[in-house]
Formats: structure tokens, sequence, C-alpha cells
């Protein structure tokens, strides 16, 4: 059947269903198929197919939510993990596909392993999880985004995957999120919300974690082809984000470097970036 992957779309989608239906059979007819040789590829490519991403991602979905043998195979030997996350990182994603793409996190997090949880971390999903707590987001998508911050967070406070976990947050600036939360009125969001702050988000824990977390922003400036020297100010400090996502800057340093220009077509001025798109948001100006 994986050949038949890349036939036409009618055909296509009618392999999804029997392989699907495979997926959703016993612990050993799920780790065969999700062995056969091209089918992890040939579902990857589908998840960017506008007509058959949702379908892939739910077939997916089902094999990871086997047993943790099958998902770390799926972390190995290949970047379905990497794709999933680009997919709720991404404004263009469907909501749809978003929710099929949120119960892969989810169900590669049941039973999970603290292993597994460093997986995905190091993958970026903090910050896409984090990004779907927004104002303005599906109600859905927030309380299935919540469930699998819960999930990486279970292996106790003082673990070292939940406190891998519950550093990226605060350092990406998303733990005023989650407290925002608290407001909302749909107890299937306010209450996971307000577990989760209680339990790790403490006063103390994030006041030390904002203090030692330093982020050197992009700042991207194009100046005229005549322009030989410039001064750039660059914001170094900790930062959090409002209800819509977008940073605000807390009290740090700016440091102010001179920079020289060379080339008759200027100079695009890079620094570190941190790991999140859209830094400064509209305003680049310190």
């Amino acid at each position: 059947h994986v050949k038949l992957l890349s036939c036409n779309d009618g055909i296509v989608a009618a392999v999804l269903r029997i392989i699907d239906d495979i997926a959703s059979g016993t612990h050993q007819q799920t780790s065969l198929a999700l062995r056969s040789d091209g089918l992890l590829a040939s579902l990857e490519k589908l998840m960017a197919h506008p007509l058959h991403q949702k379908e892939a991602c739910h077939v997916i979905s089902n094999m990871v939510a086997n047993t943790e043998e099958d998902i770390i195979f799926v972390l190995e030997t290949s970047t379905v993990f990497s794709t999933t996350i680009h997919l709720l990182l991404s404004d263009d994603t469907p909501i749809p596909v978003m929710k099929e793409a949120l119960y892969i996190i989810n169900n590669s997090l049941n039973p999970g392993s603290p292993e597994t949880n460093n997986e995905l971390v190091a993958l970026g999903v903090i910050p896409a999880l984090c990004g779907l707590l927004v104002e303005g987001s599906v109600d859905e998508v927030v309380s299935m985004s919540l469930d699998a911050l819960k999930s990486m967070l279970r292996f106790g406070k003082h673990a070292d995957p939940t406190a891998v976990v519950v550093k990226e947050v605060v350092k990406g600036g998303f733990h005023p999120l989650l407290e925002a939360l608290w407001d909302h009125g749909d107890h299937r969001i306010y209450t996971p919300a307000g577990e989760i702050w209680q339990a790790f988000f403490d006063e103390q824990t994030v006041s030390m974690l904002l203090r030692d977390t330093r982020w050197t922003w992009e700042l991207h400036s194009t100046f005229p082809s005549d322009t030989r020297f410039a001064v750039c100010a660059v914001f170094e400090g900790p930062t959090m984000r409002d209800s819509k996502g977008d940073v605000q800057f807390l009290p740090g340093e700016v440091a102010y470097q001179i920079c020289s220009f060379l080339g008759e077509k200027g100079y695009n001025l890079s620094l570190v970036r941190p790991p999140r798109e859209a830094v400064l948001g509209k305003d680049s100006t310190p």
C-alpha cells in the first residue's frame, strides 16, 4: 500500500483509510505497519499536502498512541515530529489539521517518558504549544495545548524533564499566558491553566528563571548605500508575552554598538535570535 500513496488523490485517500484501520488495530499490527519500508516518509510528505494533510496526521497520531518503543522509532528514524511542530507554528495551518497535529503530540506523551519529553523540547515543542495559548485561539486548540503541557510536566516538579519544560516556558516569556487563562470562561481551559500555574510557576521559580534568562534580540536594519557608520542599540534582558503573544520587554540593558558598513548595497545587521519567530514585532526601534 505504501507505493500507492504517491498515486492520484482518490487512490491516496482510500489507501490512507486502509492504513488508518491497520494503525487502529492491535499493538502488533500498528508496530508492523509503522515499520513498513517508506511509510513514515510518505506520510510526512502528505502532511504538507492540502488535500491529505489532515488524514496523514490522523494516521500518525494513531501510530504514536501505541507504545513508547514506537514513539522512539518515529523520533529516531524520521522528522515527523519536526514537521508536526512546524504545522503548530504556522499561521497557515487549518484548524482541523492543527487539531490532528496536537493529537500527534498528545498521544506521544501518553504514557510518555523523560526521554521523549527532552526530545520534543529540543525540537521546539514548547514555543509551538504556548503560541497556541494566545487570545483569539480556538478553545479546543487551547485546551489540547494545555493537555500537552500538563503531560510534559507530570513527571514531578523536581524531575529534570519538568525543570526543562518550565525553563523553556519562562525564558520564552510565555508564562503570563497561562496566568491570563485563569480568567477564561471555559472550565476546560481555566482549570488546567490554574493547576499548571499553581503547581509549577510559583513566584520564586519564575523570578529566579527571569533573573537568569538573558537574550540578545535580533535587529534588522537596512541602511542607505552611502552609510559608512551607524550607532545601533541592542536590547538584552528578560521578556514576557501579553495575552496576544506579543513580546513585552522587562527591565534590561541596552548595549550600543558602532557598526561599519561595506559594499554598495549597504549592510543588513543581524544579531543573535531567540528560539521564536517574530521577535521585535512590527516596530524594530529599540
